[in-house]
């Protein structure tokens, strides 16, 4: 016990908050798209991994996934800040929200991002971000036996024989579709995005003749959506 300090034995842990941080050198004809991150919040055997990006200028997506049925529900707040630079003050901003699709604009947040990408007066600045992720401590720690794990193991695991490897390297032999990215194309197949990802089917069935589409974002938040998809 610290000095001074006595334990109340009723006390008990009621909530959790995870603190992501992370950064970027804000460079020329950079945008809050940019601005993207992966993180986990790991227990026991419990894993669930976040993804926060924004989708446009005035509005963020965070997608979770458990590696038991579902992830609980939490409330999300980031945080951005700029040293000052150029001459210019540094700036700060936060935004809570409790949805995993929230529109932000018409914000003080939305306003402070505005001053920092849509000019050139912070190109060169760090412009750093914090992702809090607050959930009440038993969704997240009290792991009910009923839960039942969604993981599978990757096809690399399994026995060249084994039909599900088979069955995997079929699938994937044709890469017959290709996804633009940011930074460089994705090759990729156009029948498993069509079975597990909504927007892609949508587009098949207006045009069954398309064979590439275009996501302003960076390769690897488009690849770890892809992971989730199959």
């Amino acid at each position: 016990m610290l000095d001074g300090v006595e334990a109340n034995p009723n006390a008990h842990l009621s909530e959790i908050v995870f603190l992501h941080h992370y950064s970027i050198t804000i460079a020329k004809n950079d945008s809050l798209q940019h601005l993207h991150a992966i993180c986990y919040t790991n227990f026991a055997n419990r894993s669930i991994r976040w993804i926060i990006f924004f989708p446009g200028t005035s509005s963020v997506v965070v997608s979770s996934t458990d590696s038991y049925s579902k992830a609980p529900r939490a409330e999300f707040r980031i945080s951005l800040q700029t040293m000052h630079t150029n001459g210019k003050p540094g700036l700060a901003a936060d935004f809570e929200f409790h949805k995993l699709y929230e529109d932000f604009a018409d914000t003080d947040f939305h306003s402070v991002v505005s001053q920092i990408f849509d000019s050139d007066d912070y190109v060169g600045a760090t412009l750093r971000a914090i992702f809090q992720i607050r959930m009440k401590a038993k969704d997240f720690l009290n792991v009910e036996p009923w839960f039942v794990t969604t993981s599978t193991a990757p096809p690399s695991s399994l026995d060249k024989n084994d039909y599900r490897q088979q069955m995997f390297e079929n699938a994937t032999a044709n890469r017959d579709f290709t996804i633009e990215t940011l930074d460089g194309p994705i090759e990729t197949v156009r029948y498993l995005l069509y079975l597990t990802v909504d927007e892609i089917r949508v587009l098949v069935n207006e045009d069954p003749s398309i064979r590439a589409v275009t996501a302003n974002f960076r390769k690897q938040i488009v690849q770890e959506v892809l992971l989730i998809s199959y």
